[in-house]
C-alpha cells in the first residue's frame, strides 16, 4: 500500500488508515469558472463553447444564457464529490445549485433549441453536501484541489457495495445518506480506541 498505509477489516466493512485531510467542499461549475479566473457558472459554460471552438473547430451557441432556463429539466446529482446532472444523449455536465441551468456539451442542448434547461435542485442540497462531506476520501491525487476532488477515492471499502464515494443521487433522502454513513461513525470511534 506504501506511504504507511494500512488495510484492514473492521465490523463488517475494509478501511485504510492514515492521515485524512480531504477537501471539504462539493465541487460545482462555479467553482470550476473560479479556476480559469472566471466569475460564474454561465462564464464558465461560455468559456467551454470557446474551448471547443479552438480545440474542435466547431462552434456552439448557447442560446438564451442571459434568461431563465426553460424545457423539460433534468436532475441534479453528485458524482464524485462534484455537482453534475445528466442529458438524454448520455452527457453530463458541471452545474451550480445556486445557478440551477443546464447546458450540454455532447448535443448542445439540440432538443431545446440549443437553449439552457432547468435543473431540479433540492431544497436541501447544503444538508446533503455536509452528509457527503463527511465520507473520508483520499484526495493525494492531482495538482490542484479541483483534480483532487476529481480523483479523489474512497476511503472506506464497505463489504459488497464498493466505496463509499461522496456520491448522491435525487432518489436518495438524508435519512438514507446517513445510513449509508454508519461505518463512517465505526471508523472514527476505532481512530479514537486505537482500533479497539
Amino acid at each position: 500500500m506504501g506511504h504507511g498505509q494500512r488495510v484492514r477489516l473492521l465490523y463488517s466493512f475494509w478501511m485504510v488508515t492514515m492521515p485524512v485531510q480531504s477537501l471539504q467542499r462539493v465541487v460545482n461549475a462555479t467553482h470550476y469558472a473560479k479556476d480559469r479566473g472566471l466569475k460564474t457558472a454561465r462564464e464558465f459554460a461560455l468559456a467551454l463553447c470557446d474551448d471547443i471552438r479552438k480545440s474542435r473547430r466547431i462552434v456552439v451557441v448557447i442560446k438564451d444564457l442571459d434568461k431563465d432556463p426553460v424545457g423539460p429539466p433534468v436532475s441534479a446529482r453528485i458524482w464524485q464529490g462534484q455537482w453534475i446532472a445528466d442529458c438524454e444523449c448520455g452527457g453530463a455536465s458541471f452545474i451550480d445549485p445556486e445557478d440551477p441551468f443546464f447546458f450540454c456539451f455532447g448535443c448542445g442542448n439540440r432538443s431545446n433549441k440549443n437553449r439552457p434547461r432547468p435543473v431540479i435542485v433540492p431544497d436541501n442540497w447544503r444538508e446533503i453536501e455536509a452528509v457527503l462531506l463527511e465520507r473520508p476520501v483520499d484526495d493525494m491525487a492531482g495538482l490542484t484541489d479541483l483534480e483532487r476532488v476529481a480523483l479523489a477515492k474512497p476511503l472506506i471499502m464497505v463489504d459488497g457495495k464498493g466505496g463509499l464515494a461522496r456520491n448522491w443521487n435525487p432518489s436518495e433522502t438524508v435519512a438514507e445518506l446517513r445510513e449509508q454513513n454508519q461505518p463512517v461513525e465505526k471508523w472514527r470511534k476505532s481512530l479514537k480506541t486505537g482500533g479497539r
